[in-house]
C-alpha cells in the first residue's frame, strides 16, 4: 500500500468499490500503526469523490431527483470539511451543528461508527438506482416487519416510493415500526381525501414465506362491479386514532379473478398525504442509521 500514492488509493476506491469495500479498506489501515496517519485523509478524498459523482449520476438529474441530489451534496460537503482528532477514541470533528459542552460549536462522533453510515448511504443509494424492471426509479423508505389484524403478520415487507424524501424515511420508521401499528380489516367507504388521487407507493412483499397473509389480504380487497373500492387502513394497534394511511389493490390487481395481472409483484398501493412534519436536520443526522437498517434486512430476506 506504501508505494500506491495516496491519490490513487483514493480514486480507486472511489471509482471500483462500494461503501462496505471502502469502510472495510478503512479498518485495514488503521490496524496498521505505520499507515494510520493517512487514513482517514485518503478515505475521506475518496468519499467526497464517491458522493460527487453519485450526486452526478444520470439517473439522479431529473426533478423528481432534487432532494436526493442535495442529501448527497450536504453529507459531501460535512465530510469535506470534518477533521480527526488524534487520540486513542479517534473522534471526529464536524461543523455541522450542535455543541459537546466545550462551547466551540464542534459535534464529535466516533469515526468508525460515522463512516459506516456514510458508506452505507452510498451502498442505499447505489442499490436504488441500479434496480431494474418494475422497479426502476424507486425508492425503498422502510423494510421490516408488519403486522395485521386477523390476517396474520408480515415478516418481510418494503415501503417503496418514486418520490423520495428524507424525511418520509423517518415517518414510516416512527409509523410502522415505532409506534406498532397494523393494518386493520378492509373498509368500503373512504373517509380520507388522499385515497382519491395517485398512490404514493408500493408495499411490497419480497419473500415466499409472506404470499399467504398478502393473499388473504389481497382477497379481502377485492370488490364487487358495485361496491366501492375497498381500502385496508394502518392505525395504531390500541385503535384509537384516525387512520394514518391506507392499503388498496394495485391498479392491475383490481379484479384478480376476471383479469389478467400485468406484474409479478406481491404488492400492495399505499394511499398517504405526504404529511410527515418531519425535521430535514434530524432526518438527515438519522439517515445513516435509517438506510443500515434498511440495507441489513434486505441482505436477510
Amino acid at each position: 500500500m506504501k508505494e500506491i500514492p495516496e491519490v490513487v488509493q483514493s480514486h480507486l476506491l472511489s471509482s471500483f468499490c462500494d461503501g462496505k469495500s471502502i469502510c472495510t479498506y478503512f479498518h485495514v489501515l488503521i490496524s496498521d500503526k505505520s499507515l494510520q496517519p493517512i487514513a482517514f485523509p485518503l478515505i475521506r478524498n475518496a468519499l467526497v469523490e464517491r458522493y460527487t459523482n453519485l450526486a452526478n449520476s444520470e439517473c439522479f438529474m431529473e426533478e423528481p431527483y432534487e432532494e436526493v441530489r442535495d442529501v448527497l451534496n450536504f453529507i459531501r460537503e460535512d465530510i469535506r470539511t470534518c477533521t480527526v482528532r488524534k487520540d486513542r477514541q479517534m473522534v471526529l470533528l464536524s461543523g455541522s451543528g450542535g455543541s459537546d459542552g466545550d462551547g466551540d460549536g464542534m459535534v464529535r462522533e466516533n469515526v468508525s461508527t460515522k463512516l459506516s453510515e456514510w458508506c452505507a448511504i452510498i451502498d442505499y443509494f447505489d442499490t436504488m438506482r441500479t434496480q431494474s424492471g418494475e422497479r426502476t426509479g424507486e425508492f425503498i423508505l422502510w423494510c421490516g416487519h408488519l403486522p395485521t389484524q386477523g390476517f396474520g403478520t408480515l415478516q418481510t415487507a418494503c415501503v417503496s416510493t418514486r418520490l423520495w424524501k428524507i424525511t418520509s424515511m423517518d415517518y414510516f420508521y416512527d409509523q410502522l415500526e415505532f409506534h406498532n401499528q397494523s393494518i386493520t380489516h378492509p373498509a368500503t367507504e373512504c373517509t380520507l381525501p388522499y385515497m382519491e388521487v395517485v398512490p404514493f407507493g408500493t408495499l411490497e412483499v419480497r419473500s415466499e414465506r409472506d404470499d399467504a397473509v398478502l393473499q388473504r389480504i389481497q382477497y379481502s380487497l377485492v370488490s364487487s362491479d358495485f361496491e366501492l373500492t375497498r381500502y385496508s387502513f394502518l392505525v395504531p394497534s390500541q385503535m384509537e386514532y384516525e387512520p394514518t394511511m391506507g392499503f388498496a389493490l394495485n391498479n392491475c390487481d383490481r379484479r384478480l379473478s376476471s383479469q389478467p395481472t400485468f406484474t409479478q409483484r406481491r404488492i400492495l398501493d399505499v394511499h398517504w398525504d405526504e404529511y410527515d412534519q418531519g425535521d430535514f436536520e434530524y432526518s438527515l443526522f438519522r439517515l445513516g442509521e435509517n438506510v443500515i437498517r434498511i440495507l441489513t434486512r434486505l441482505d436477510n430476506i
